[in-house]
């Protein structure tokens, strides 16, 4: 952050803490960057596969980063079959685990995996580590709702194989990013087997308080992730 004449650009990656922290004492010039409580909403029609390949990836390659996944939302009509996949992948399956925690209505389907309780404000918390907060909803509307209640705008996806769910989601969610895995409308668009999406959404003309988020109150200030057990929640909106 003192590096002057060695280094020309600071990009803070991770909590409020850091990017307060370089704001604040840096003297080289330093890029403000936001707090990132990000989500994936797996629809009804997603390729379950996938969908926990790209989970896995979003929530636990990186997540001490701002774009790193915090919320997973489920609809319900596969919650019962993809739950316990999605708990064992990012718990037994894994070496640096994201723990199960959950109180919901799926607790018959979800054993043998450990239930823990509940946490206020889960939803409006920016992790920072391997925790994650998984809820389920009955449509994609429900979803683009609960973002909307408690997302800080960074980065938002939409697994699905319905067009028209896609469109909605991406049309509605007013996040910087908004991906989406339906099928392109021209195959010939295609560059991988995963086809990704990215819309931008029309945001508010006013800015609002980067601070003013309730995730900011117990934030990491090092964008190096520590390995240690984690936490993945899962309760009733």
């Amino acid at each position: 952050m003192t590096a002057v004449g060695y280094v020309d650009l600071l990009i803070p990656r991770g909590g409020a803490g850091l990017i307060r922290a370089c704001v604040e004492n840096a003297k080289v010039p330093c890029i403000q960057t936001g707090t990132g409580i990000c989500h994936i909403f797996v629809d009804d029609t997603a390729d379950q596969t996938k969908a926990l390949d790209i989970i896995e990836n979003a929530k636990a390659s990186r997540p001490s980063v701002c774009n790193a996944e915090e919320v997973c939302l489920v609809h319900s009509a596969i919650a019962r079959e993809f739950l316990p996949k999605l708990a064992q992948r990012l718990g037994p399956d894994r070496t640096a685990k994201v723990c199960t925690r959950w109180n919901c209505g799926w607790t018959s389907a979800l054993r043998p995996h450990p239930r823990h309780p509940r946490r206020p404000k889960d939803f409006d918390t920016e992790f920072l580590d391997y925790i994650l907060a998984v809820k389920v909803v009955d449509s994609v509307e429900e979803a683009i709702a609960h973002i909307a209640a408690h997302s800080t705008g960074h980065s938002e996806a939409i697994l699905t194989r319905t067009d028209a769910h896609a469109a909605l989601f991406t049309a509605a969610v007013d996040s910087a990013a908004s991906t989406s895995t339906a099928p392109p409308a021209s195959p010939t668009a295609e560059s991988s087997a995963l086809a990704v999406r990215w819309a931008s959404p029309p945001r508010s003309s006013t800015p609002g308080d980067p601070w003013a988020s309730a995730s900011c109150a117990a934030t990491s200030t090092s964008s190096t992730a520590t390995v240690r057990p984690g936490k993945f929640r899962i309760f009733p909106g």
